[in-house]
């Protein structure tokens, strides 16, 4: 009598005892010691795996955020010396289509700033010129206030929300990035053709973590490791090394601001 009595507690509340005494008696051990059948097994099991799906889906809802399809990441690339940005990296990984792109955004880069985000940067230095080129922001910004000038002008110029954002020395940067002769960064391991998946670079989520140690980022290791299988699942195709579209002008590059958010757009739609 008490033997049926505990084995219909176990079947009405199983999932408080197997996750309060697997650690002791493990989940095979509490089916043999109460004699649970088989049926009535499947039936645990269905509900267990019910019950983990559910708590996956709980764990994704608390960081919707986080959880798109399409992640875009501006990194800025600082001088070892001064900490001023040197160079600005664009990572779009669109996890439906399985491609990462890498847009490189020249500092020379020109741009007529709209009037809210000029009056926006007004606020915080003197007389920010209205013709404005990237490698003039270490001559009215410093520290976050730079990242935060640079990301604004490019949001508005390229037509195109980030997602996060990423800060990174050149000394940590060059380690995985070299520039090729048109000004474009490409991934070494991958340009030079011995990277046929990422998870070659990442062995594992503690090797993730160090990385994570040299950067300074809003994009978190847990919401990182959300996209994890699409990262291991890169192929050397499966990237793509480009500069943002435009044209270079005597000493500054002026953005085809058209035919850029389209690429971007396109990329995002996994059309390109």
């Amino acid at each position: 009598m008490v033997r049926q009595v505990v084995k219909m507690f176990l079947l009405s509340t199983l999932f408080v005892v197997f996750f309060t005494t697997a650690g002791t008696l493990g989940y095979s051990a509490i089916v043999n010691q109460y004699g649970i059948e088989k049926q009535e097994k499947e039936q645990i099991d269905q509900y267990l795996k019910e019950i983990n799906g559910s708590q996956k889906a709980e764990a994704l809802q608390q960081n919707t955020a986080s959880v798109k399809t399409v992640v875009k990441t501006i990194h800025f690339i600082t001088e070892n010396e001064t900490g001023n940005i040197g160079d600005i990296l664009i990572e779009i990984i669109n996890s439906r289509s399985g491609k990462l792109l890498y847009l490189t955004v020249p500092m020379d880069l020109k741009v007529a700033l709209s009037t809210p985000v000029y009056d926006r940067l007004n606020t915080s230095a003197v007389m920010v010129p209205q013709m404005f080129k990237l490698s003039m922001l270490s001559a009215y910004f410093t520290g976050e206030k730079q990242v935060e000038a640079a990301r604004l002008i490019l949001e508005d110029t390229l037509g195109v929300q980030m997602d996060y954002y990423s800060v990174v020395s050149r000394e940590v940067f060059e380690q995985r990035f070299e520039k090729a002769a048109d000004g474009t960064y490409h991934c070494m391991e991958v340009k030079a053709g011995g990277l046929q998946n990422i998870s070659q670079l990442f062995e594992n989520k503690e090797a993730i973590r160090e990385i994570y140690l040299n950067y300074e980022t809003d994009f978190s290791y847990q919401e990182r490791m959300i996209y994890l299988e699409t990262y291991q699942a890169l192929k050397k195709e499966d990237y793509v090394f480009e500069k943002v579209s435009g044209k270079q002008m005597n000493d500054a590059f002026i953005l085809d601001e058209k035919e850029n958010k389209a690429k971007i757009l396109m990329f995002c739609a996994g059309q390109a």
